[in-house]
């Protein structure tokens, strides 16, 4: 339950500053991602894998219902052609009878789900580069500041152990010893650390 609350805050937060700006909406969307590892650890609920979809819905949403000044239609209109082109071919692939429709419904939403994106940065000026840019700075810091306290407290006090943390306590530095890897904010570093080192002793 906390974890679609959760979800919900963070379409309708996302919405809101993306009215406002697109640098505040984009830069709202980026730090419900950047939190998603610590907020999914701590409420490892089926519905927390969805808190960065219900954030960029909220972005989609809010900047395409906006209107357009008269650049940004231009703008848009040189990507449009290609946005279709990156979704139409994985479209027509997902139509054919070779998988599961569940399996090749969930392989179309990893490939078209983050298309929008590319029009939303035809849309960006400078100014909102520039906000945007310190959005994404301050968010660093925000990252590094969980990876230094739980250097100094211990990942256990950012990641309790559960399935969703699991991966971060089986891979463990590369000389094997018995400290983890920092995750700061993450969960998915941890996963390319493990699988290279599955790949390791697996051959």
């Amino acid at each position: 339950m906390i974890a679609i609350l959760i979800c919900v805050a963070a379409f309708v937060s996302v919405f809101i500053a993306g009215r406002r700006s697109l640098s505040a909406g984009t830069g709202l969307a980026l730090a419900f991602g950047y939190m998603y590892g610590v907020i999914r650890a701590n409420f490892p609920q089926p519905a927390s894998h969805f808190i960065f979809d219900a954030a960029a819905l909220g972005l989609y949403m809010a900047i395409f219902a906006r209107p357009k000044t008269p650049l940004e239609r231009r703008r848009i209109r040189k990507v449009a052609p290609w946005v279709v082109v990156l979704f139409a071919w994985p479209a027509f692939l997902a139509l054919l009878p070779i998988h599961d429709p569940l399996i090749q419904l969930v392989g179309l939403r990893g490939i078209v789900f983050f298309l929008p994106f590319v029009i939303l940065g035809a849309m960006f000026d400078d100014l909102e580069l520039r906000k945007l840019a310190f959005w994404i700075g301050a968010l660093n810091v925000v990252a590094f500041a969980f990876a230094s306290g739980e250097y100094v407290l211990g990942v256990p006090a950012f990641f309790p152990r559960n399935a969703a943390t699991e991966i971060i306590y089986i891979s463990k530095d590369v000389a094997n010893y018995s400290a983890f890897r920092i995750p700061a904010t993450f969960v998915n570093p941890a996963a390319a650390s493990f699988a290279s080192w599955a790949a390791r002793n697996c051959s």
